[in-house]
């Protein structure tokens, strides 16, 4: 377990690091906008105080100031760690778990969120925390989940920096580049109606990713997800995910749904639950048979999870990947999606043809609903349609 002196070590590291600091300056002020707070701050525990080490206020305000410090005892944060008081509290001075504190009164505070950065050996470093001197009656599930997944990527960076020197500087710089990508808000998801073909009403929307602004390493919107996942940074693009679909839904009917693809890595460390109630049965997850799984039985306790909430699994771009039918056989989703490759073009081509009729047979054995992507052509609906294929997405390009 690491010592006081060590986490210090740590902390004096990361402010002296300008990649780190910026990093964490942008999470603080990102949550704090989001939410329409005040103040937001993260603080240390040191020998029985409460140092605050980051602050970002509104324009105007100024209540605390980085270095400050106060005795831990009197505060909401050590209340919370303890779990005498709730991690969201709309408003303070109607929540007896913290009325009795002199803040509540003196400052007041009104609307507060505080979560706990906890790290890999169980120590809590501190605090991630926001507040307002009024009420915000709009705060929820979402709300704390924004937060929680930001007080573990200052965890992350926090450890990060017990790397040795020069593989930290790389991976610090890493994380600064593409954490910039989330927090300045440029990446973006753009809709893809999925049809009944023989409707022809929409009956979802795909989300498909997007980046404004690229930089030299990353115009791709997959390779800087994927990226996202090798750094551990999979909170961040998992909250820009779930804002997306969450948003989308709001745009669509009670009987749609929302479905974006993500990656075993991003279902293994991002907690979907946190963010759904009643839109659990409207959000499909989509996982490709162009990712490897190591450890099928941990991925499926996942997504047993999830689908107990109601969350529908796909398994996309089927046919053109090296998992086969294995994916399909270990994660039993209710939908499969045939790759475009194999679709463009299956008027007239008998081993498209001979593929469409061997997943067709397969979903059918296993109660899945095949659907066809990247639609390019008349000709192609047309047989599709007839085949058996009921739902499908036209290639935008077309």
């Amino acid at each position: 377990m690491a010592t006081s002196r060590d986490l210090n070590n740590t902390l004096e590291q990361v402010l002296n690091s300008g990649a780190s600091a910026e990093v964490i300056g942008h999470l603080l002020r990102t949550a704090r906008e989001r939410l329409r707070m005040e103040v937001g701050f993260i603080s240390e525990f040191i020998d029985g105080m409460r140092v605050f080490r980051f602050v970002d206020s509104a324009p105007g305000v100024n209540l605390i100031a980085s270095g400050g410090a106060d005795f831990l005892a009197q505060s909401y944060c050590q209340r919370i760690v303890d779990e005498r008081a709730p991690q969201l509290i709309s408003d303070a001075r109607t929540c007896s778990a913290v009325v009795d504190l002199k803040a509540t009164q003196l400052l007041p505070v009104g609307a507060h969120i505080s979560v706990p950065i906890t790290l890999s050996d169980g120590h809590v470093f501190g605090t991630f925390c926001l507040f307002s001197r009024y009420a915000v009656p709009g705060l929820n599930h979402r709300s704390l989940a924004l937060v929680r997944a930001f007080a573990e990527m200052v965890a992350l960076l926090l450890e990060e920096r017990r790397m040795a020197g020069a593989e930290y500087e790389q991976n610090n710089t890493a994380i600064h580049h593409v954490s910039t990508f989330f927090t300045e808000h440029r990446v973006s998801f753009s809709p893809s109606s999925i049809v009944d073909l023989n409707t022809k009403e929409e009956i979802g929307t795909e989300l498909v990713p997007a980046i404004s602004l690229p930089s030299s390493l990353f115009s791709n919107p997959f390779l800087l997800l994927r990226e996202a996942d090798r750094l551990g940074l999979s909170q961040l693009s998992g909250v820009a995910m779930m804002e997306g679909s969450l948003a989308a839904l709001t745009h669509l009917s009670a009987d749609q749904f929302v479905s974006m693809n993500v990656t075993p890595q991003l279902i293994m460390q991002f907690d979907f639950n946190q963010w759904l109630r009643s839109d659990c049965s409207r959000l499909v997850l989509g996982l490709s048979e162009h990712d490897i799984v190591d450890d099928y039985t941990s991925l499926k306790a996942r997504l047993y999870r999830l689908k107990e909430s109601g969350v529908r699994i796909a398994v996309v771009h089927a046919g053109a990947g090296f998992a086969s039918m294995r994916h399909i056989l270990q994660l039993q989703p209710e939908f499969v999606k045939l790759d475009a490759d194999l679709t463009c073009g299956i008027h007239k081509d008998k081993g498209q043809q001979a593929m469409l009729e061997a997943l067709m047979r397969f979903c059918r054995s296993q109660g899945s609903i095949l659907m066809a992507e990247g639609i390019c052509s008349g000709e192609d609906e047309a047989y599709l349609r007839t085949a058996g294929v009921g739902f499908a997405q036209f290639d935008s390009t077309s």
